[in-house]
């Protein structure tokens, strides 16, 4: 038994001392594989966070710009054809002035609403867009300057239906105000619109649209006295001589003067039918009489200036 009890304890004896030094902290020898891993592990990963974060930037900066882009242009190719139509309807009123002026149009009023019209349906196109934010300052400015255009528009179809049913040489200030901001629409169209639009467009280096210009008025000089006077005063065809028995537009335009005349002094108009007939030869020989002119009943550039010289001064003698 005593054998047997000594065996045992020696037994657990260098049991334990075999796993003492198993698990002894101070044991020399190569560092265990997991170690060299997990340093390697803490090398690796703030590398890896860093490319990351990079490719994170670079693509959103280079989705962010090429979206910028398309979005700009996307707007600009919406705008530019309002920008185009807008500008058409203001070559249109120009040749409808300079027509009234030349005496080629007697009645310029339905033609000018119809243009008003045109203009009320370009600003309806554009308040409808919806611009990138980067450009609501753009957008704004553009609807100020055709909101002008059709003011302007709307005005000057009042001021000049006024002044031509007038029997006195009113109206050139109305006009004149109304035709001023038709110019005004397009100084905000160019320093407000295109330029900043411009800037906008070479700066993303966009190439296949351009920021679009838009002219309403082409005549710098539709503003000034002379113009306007025109305007009320149209210029008579001093080539051409009318008297009993002529007939066309010329005709017409006489009466509608002339009646003009008869208005200020009280008296019966003749019918604007283009047919220079009796009662034309008489209005016209009244006029001749009026302003000291032998009563011929001939229209011819003496007469025609005598009308106009009765109609500036808004009197009815010389």
């Amino acid at each position: 038994m005593e054998d047997d009890f000594e065996f045992e304890f020696f037994d657990d004896q260098d049991t334990g001392e075999i796993s003492a030094s198993r698990v002894d902290p101070d044991r020399s020898g190569p560092e265990p594989p997991s170690s060299d891993h997990a340093r390697r592990r803490r090398i690796a990963v703030p590398v890896v966070v860093s490319l990351i974060v990079v490719i994170v930037i670079v693509v959103v900066l280079t989705q962010g710009s090429g979206s910028r882009a398309a979005a700009y242009r996307d707007y600009l190719r919406q705008l530019s054809p309002i920008a185009s139509d807008s500008q058409q309807t203001g070559q249109a009123v120009g040749v409808l002035l300079s027509s009234v002026r030349s005496g080629r149009t007697n009645d310029p009023l339905p033609q000018l609403g119809q243009l008003a019209g045109q203009a009320r349906n370009e600003l309806a196109r554009a308040e409808r867009l919806r611009p990138p934010a980067g450009l609501l300052s753009e957008q704004q400015q553009a609807l100020i300057s055709l909101g002008f255009r059709l003011s302007g528009l709307q005005g000057l179809h009042t001021a000049l239906g006024q002044a031509l049913g007038s029997t006195r040489s009113t109206g050139e200030t109305a006009i004149a105000a109304q035709i001023a901001r038709l110019t005004t629409s397009d100084v905000i169209w160019a320093d407000r619109v295109w330029q900043p639009l411009d800037t906008a467009v070479r700066r993303l280096a966009i190439t296949d649209t351009a920021a679009p210009r838009s002219q309403f008025v082409a005549d710098l000089n539709a503003s000034s006295p002379d113009s306007i006077n025109a305007l009320l005063h149209p210029r008579a065809n001093t080539g051409t001589t009318i008297k009993l028995g002529s007939t066309g537009p010329a005709v017409a335009r006489w009466q509608e003067q002339l009646n003009r005349w008869l208005q200020l002094t009280h008296q019966a108009l003749v019918t604007a039918d283009g047919a220079f007939g009796a009662a034309t030869v008489a209005a016209t020989q009244a006029l001749q009489r009026s302003r000291g002119l032998a009563p011929d009943g001939i229209v011819g550039p003496r007469t025609r200036s005598a009308l106009g010289a009765a109609l500036a001064s808004g009197a009815g003698s010389g």
